[in-house]
């Protein structure tokens, strides 16, 4: 018999709380939160050598092209956010914040070269910060250091910065929301990735709404196969997702909202794609099939896709690569079948390059994956020597003609991209014949940088003087300021001189510019949209006295009035001579001593018998009081919301003689200086007659025309901003029409 005291020795110290054993816990090895920096280190490096590299080759990259139109409205909006919104507030241009609202923040910050720079090297590090994570996520650090040396330098994402349009924020967003959903697999906190990813999700729409329908569907389908849920779990991430979408599209809406545009940011967009989608065009048809052969730009989604589809059938399915991989490849499927289908019906998702490049943020993953797959895990010096192959072809194009071989060679006569995409074919039959039988070694990566390059002559091959781009860009926008200071807003029309396509740049900051610009150019345009406002021409410095002779031949003398020439002198040599006159008789100055007798109807004047405080009603719908003071050499007026104004008492109008016809006013505005405040003239039923933004010094009068059946009139004040403004110092209304006898 065994002694109890033998029996109490063997059984444990502490019991288990449940009545069954556990297995003794395993100290899990987990990697020294340190140890990553240095990689992160590396790859920070290599990219950062090839954005110097890019810049030391292609110093004009960075800055707009000059022979783009829409990327130079958003330059606009970055340049002054706030005057663009009050101008342009309810087009689609407008909408989308989370494009332009980084730029606009840099250039309140830096000059505009250096915010230039600094805003495209933002989205560069963004993106290629992305596409690195998912490649360390799926395959570890060297496909990681392999993104981060190449993705700055293909040639389609180069011309992305370049051109400066909508697609860049897609490429980018799109891209960090791929990386979103990589970080929520197999993650310890996988809702504030999902929370990350609606967010980008959000800006990527906002960029441009017609992503939600080529690219969106493509990253949900990755996150669908990579990220095995039960139903209840895909409720909770979708709700998770939606929450991030919400709070940005807030955050987004308020920043739109402050800076004076709708306080909704996707309503003009999805106005814009109906009226879009109810055009039924087809862009290519009147050239069938035949762009296939130009479009080089379509051999990188393609390519990718069939070698993604290639090296997922050839995986094991033990293989840890195989699922994410799988997954990479299914969703850039959906998203490439969808352009697809969308360009077969006629929306030109890949005939237009800049829509075709939204295929990047899962073409580029699924390229360095393939690439990277069956591979050794270390780093050589051959990843480097690819870095300097791809680099090549920008030296030799950009020291032409010294090293211009390469640029001639890749040429093909009569159709630039017939011989590279050629090369492109046999190099992505080479990457299909060769990938089930890799196992080690650096041909992956090499056949990469082989297909990236069949690329260069599209992205590339260019006439613009690379080394006058930063001054050009600073003379833009110098020229639009100089505009913003001298004119008030839709008050001109900017009117192209095909002698000088630096005034393109100039006019389609301007909406209105660039709508008058795509029609025919000056002086083949007659005055019809024109009239009414002043007309500003910009040519080379020097220049504006030829295109004054050009006005008073084209058109009588006697219209053309005011005409003068306002120089501008930019960096290096660079300048404008803004011809601007009027294609109207000139407005009468009611207190000229030559003038013609008229009648006044409102006269307000500060300090001069108190007209301001007899007359004006204060409409204040804050808890405010404080909000009129005259103690100033100007009144000053505080708005507590922005529906605050002060108006007069409507005034009744004296009867016209003769028969009915529009009555013509004249209103005389004195101020001291300029203020973020507006002046209307409203007749019978507050419809306004007239709005003149105070943004001026001086005395300036402007023609008020009432229709017919008018019978009062009143003035209107209001504030653009909280602080206080300026109002003038004297107001008059001055009836130009010859009263009834």
């Amino acid at each position: 018999m065994v002694p109890r005291s033998e029996i109490s020795a063997c059984r444990p110290a502490v019991r288990p709380r449940s009545g069954f054993p556990r297995a003794p816990e395993i100290p899990v090895a987990t990697e020294p939160r340190l140890s990553i920096w240095p990689s992160i280190t590396l790859c920070a490096t290599v990219w950062l050598a090839a954005e110097l590299l890019l810049l030391l080759f292609r110093p004009g990259y960075p800055f707009t092209m000059r022979g783009a139109l829409d990327s130079w409205i958003y330059a606009g909006f970055q340049w002054d956010i706030r005057g663009q919104m009050r101008e342009f507030g309810q087009t689609y241009y407008a909408s989308r914040v989370a494009l332009f609202l980084p730029g606009a923040i840099l250039h309140a910050m830096l000059p505009v070269t250096a915010a230039t720079v600094a805003y495209k090297l933002l989205f560069s590090a963004g993106t290629t910060a992305a596409w690195a994570f998912v490649a360390r996520r799926i395959v570890g650090w060297r496909a990681a250091l392999f993104a981060s040396g190449v993705g700055p330098l293909i040639p389609v994402f180069i011309f992305t910065r370049h051109n400066d349009y909508m697609d860049l924020g897609v490429v980018l967003y799109g891209s960090l929301a791929l990386a979103c959903v990589v970080g929520v697999w197999r993650s310890p906190r996988p809702r504030l990735w999902r929370m990350a990813l609606g967010a980008s999700g959000a800006a990527m729409i906002d960029s441009n709404l017609s992503s939600a329908l080529i690219v969106g569907p493509g990253i949900g389908v990755v996150y669908f196969l990579l990220v095995p849920e039960r139903l209840t779990g895909r409720v909770v991430a979708l709700t998770d997702c939606i929450a991030g979408a919400a709070l940005t599209l807030g955050l987004l809406s308020a920043a739109s909202a402050w800076a004076g545009g709708p306080p909704w940011v996707l309503g003009t967009q999805i106005k814009a794609l109906f009226w879009i989608g109810g055009l039924n065009q087809n862009p290519w048809a009147p050239n069938g099939w035949a762009w296939l052969l130009a479009a080089v730009w379509l051999l990188l989604p393609f390519a990718a896709l069939a070698w993604g589809a290639v090296v997922v059938h050839t995986l094991p399915a033990p293989d840890r690569l195989a699922s994410p991989l799988r997954a990479l490849t299914v969703g850039h499927a959906v998203s490439l079948g969808l352009a697809t289908l969308l360009e077969w019906r006629g929306m030109g998702v890949l005939f237009h390059w800049f829509y075709a490049v939204f295929q990047l943020p899962l073409t580029i993953p699924v390229l360095i994956v393939c690439a990277t797959t069956r591979s050794p895990a270390r780093i050589d010096a051959t990843v480097f020597a690819g870095l300097a192959v791809l680099a090549a072809p920008i030296a030799s194009i950009n020291l032409s003609p010294q090293f211009g071989h390469l640029c001639r060679l890749l040429h093909w006569p009569g159709s630039p991209n017939n011989f590279s995409l050629v090369l492109g074919l046999v190099t992505l039959l080479a990457i299909l014949v060769t990938a089930p039988r890799r196992r080690a070694g650096h041909e992956g990566e090499a056949l990469a940088i082989a297909l990236v390059l069949c690329t260069v002559p599209w992205g590339f091959h260019t006439t613009e003087p690379q080394h006058r781009l930063a001054d050009r860009q600073v003379l833009a926008h110098d020229a639009f300021q100089f505009l913003n200071t001298h004119f008030a807003p839709d008050s001109y029309r900017l009117w192209l001189d095909a002698a000088q396509p630096d005034g393109r740049a100039l006019s389609s900051t301007k909406l209105y510019g660039y709508r008058l610009l795509t029609a025919r150019p000056f002086p083949e345009r007659g005055p019809d949209e024109t009239t009414g406002r002043t007309v500003i021409v910009p040519t080379l410095l020097g220049g504006g006295e030829r295109i004054l002779a050009i006005v008073r031949q084209r058109w009588p003398r006697a219209n053309a009035h005011g005409a003068r020439i306002l120089s501008l002198h930019g960096p290096s040599g660079l300048g404008f001579d803004f011809v601007c006159f009027s294609l109207v008789e000139p407005v009468p100055d009611p207190e000229a001593p030559d003038a013609m007798p008229a009648t006044r109807l409102i006269h307000l004047r500060h300090r001069r018998g108190d007209s301001y405080a007899s007359h004006l009603q204060q409409s204040i719908y804050g808890s405010s009081s404080n909000t009129l003071e005259f103690a100033a050499a100007a009144p000053q007026f505080t708005r507590t919301t922005s529906g605050d104004h002060l108006a007069t008492d409507f005034i009744a109008l004296p009867p016209c003689a003769g028969p009915a016809a529009p009555r013509e006013l004249t209103l005389v505005i004195v101020t001291d200086h300029s203020a973020e405040a507006f002046c209307v003239v409203q007749t019978d039923g507050y419809r306004d007659a007239v709005r003149v933004p105070l943004n001026f010094a001086g005395r300036k009068f402007f023609p008020v025309k009432l229709p017919a059946e008018s019978r009062s009139l009143r003035v209107y004040f209001g504030s653009e901003v909280d602080a206080p403004v300026a109002l003038p110092i004297e107001v008059n209304v001055y009836e130009t029409t010859p009263p009834a006898v």
